[in-house]
């Protein structure tokens, strides 16, 4: 994989549509099962699928779970990006390695 190529934390679409590969970068992958989050709830909730989820028809009630879909999105890829940094520093240190990557 080349690094033009790498979708991670820092630079993917998260308007991205679900049936396609939301993240590929090892360390960023790592950090996700680290947190047992799924690549797929790092992406934006339109609000049909909002509404969906919830049931809801009026735009007030509508708009406090899209605000508090959106807030939890945000923490979990601050989180993310706080253990995508440790599993850097880690690999640094020689403490994590890649599977399928030599390290000669």
């Amino acid at each position: 994989m080349s690094e033009d190529n790498v979708i991670s934390l820092v630079n993917f679409n998260e308007n991205a549509d679900k049936s396609g590969p939301i993240l590929n970068s090892p360390r960023s992958i790592e950090a996700c099962r680290r947190q047992g989050i799924s690549p797929t709830d790092l992406l934006k909730q339109s609000k049909d699928q909002i509404k969906h989820l919830c049931k809801f028809n009026d735009h007030d009630s509508l708009k406090i779970f899209e605000e508090h879909f959106e807030e939890r999105r945000k923490k979990k890829i601050a989180l993310l990006l706080e253990v995508r940094a440790e599993v850097l520093d880690e690999e640094s240190k020689g403490l994590w390695v890649i599977q399928g990557k030599s390290t000669n």
